[in-house]
C-alpha cells in the first residue's frame, strides 16, 4: 500500500459562501451543510429516506471530519439527482448510492488515502474486485472483526484472572445492569467499522460463534456457521461502480475532488456485466 501521497489543492464546499443557497433541490428536504439529510422522491415527496454523514472511516473519524472525503460524498450526493449524471429519481436509490461511495471512502482511508483524487488505475481494480462481493469485502469488516476477536481471545488467556465471559463487551441496561447480552456494535465500534455492520452475515455469524464461546446471548437471530460471502448480482455490482463513473463524469461540476482518471472506459456497466451474476 502507498501511505504518501502528494498534497492537493481543496476547497471544502460546506465553507463556501452561501452554499445554502447555491444547493438548493425540492427534493432535499434539509441544509447542504447538515451532517444528516432528508431527502425526497423526485414525484412523490411524502416518500423519505434518510443520508447520514456521520459515517466512520478506517482511522475512527466521522466522514465528517475529514474535509476532503466529505467535500466529495456531499457534492455526490447532490448532484447524483441531476439528469446530466444519473436517472435516479427515488429517495431509497439516491440513500443507496451515497452510502456505497461513503463505504468506498471507508475503503481508501484503510489503505491511508485521504482523497478520491489519489485512486490510481492499480487501486480501482482492487476495489472492483471488493465491490463484487458487497460491503463486507468492501470494509474488509468480517475479516477485521474475527482479527479483533482472536486478539482478544489471546490477551484475555494470558491474564492471571481472565475477564469474565472473554472480556467480551456487553449490553447495559439503562438503570445500570450489565446483561448478559453481547454488545455487538461495541465490537464494530473496536474495529474503527461503520455503525450498522454488526448486520451483515459473517460479521454476526462471528460476533454469534464468540458470544456462544463465552456464555454470552445475542441479539441476531443469525446462526454462528460459516457464510459464504455470494458473488453480487450484476445490478447490485452496478450500484458499487456506478458512483465512481458518476463521479468522474461530475469532475468539473463539482466543488471537491474526484477521479483523475475515467474509471470505465467501455462503461460500469459493462464491468459489472462481467464481473457480477445473472
Amino acid at each position: 500500500m502507498n501511505t504518501q501521497r502528494p498534497a492537493l489543492h481543496f476547497d471544502d464546499p460546506s465553507s463556501a459562501p452561501e452554499i445554502s443557497e447555491r444547493r438548493l433541490a425540492p427534493w432535499l428536504l434539509s441544509a447542504y451543510p447538515d451532517p444528516v439529510w432528508t431527502v425526497t422522491d423526485t414525484k412523490n415527496s411524502s416518500i423519505r429516506a434518510t443520508i447520514n454523514f456521520d459515517f466512520k472511516l478506517a482511522d475512527g473519524r466521522s466522514l465528517l471530519h475529514a474535509e476532503r472525503f466529505c467535500a466529495t460524498v456531499k457534492e455526490y450526493a447532490f448532484w447524483v439527482r441531476d439528469s446530466r449524471f444519473s436517472r435516479i429519481d427515488d429517495a431509497t436509490t439516491h440513500q443507496t448510492m451515497v452510502r456505497n461511495l461513503m463505504s468506498l471512502a471507508h475503503a481508501l482511508s484503510l489503505r491511508n488515502f485521504s482523497s478520491f483524487a489519489h485512486v490510481q488505475p492499480y487501486d480501482l481494480d482492487l476495489l472492483i474486485d471488493e465491490c463484487r462481493y458487497g460491503s463486507d469485502t468492501v470494509l474488509h469488516a468480517s475479516e477485521r472483526v474475527e482479527k479483533f476477536l482472536q486478539k482478544l481471545k489471546k490477551e484475555n488467556s494470558k491474564l492471571l484472572v481472565p475477564e469474565p465471559f472473554g472480556g467480551l463487551p456487553r449490553y447495559v441496561h439503562i438503570h445500570g445492569s450489565v446483561t448478559k447480552i453481547i454488545h455487538a456494535e461495541a465490537v464494530i465500534d473496536a474495529c474503527e467499522l461503520p455503525s450498522g455492520t454488526s448486520a451483515l452475515p459473517r460479521v454476526a455469524a462471528l460476533i454469534g460463534r464468540a458470544a456462544a464461546e463465552n456464555g454470552l446471548k445475542t441479539k441476531s437471530r443469525r446462526g454462528a456457521e460459516a457464510i459464504p460471502l455470494p458473488n453480487l448480482t450484476v445490478q447490485a455490482l452496478q450500484r458499487w461502480l456506478d458512483p465512481l463513473e458518476q463521479l468522474y463524469a461530475m469532475r468539473r461540476k463539482i466543488v471537491a475532488e474526484s477521479l483523475n482518471f475515467k474509471p470505465f472506459p467501455r462503461g460500469a456497466g459493462l464491468v459489472a456485466k462481467v464481473k457480477g451474476v445473472g
